[in-house]
């Protein structure tokens, strides 16, 4: 599993379909 990398590409998508809205 990516640990970190995962969560930050999670963080990532979060807040670009943040800034989309």
């Amino acid at each position: 599993r990516g640990g970190a990398r995962g969560v930050f590409c999670f963080s990532q998508e979060n807040i670009m379909w943040s800034n989309l809205r």
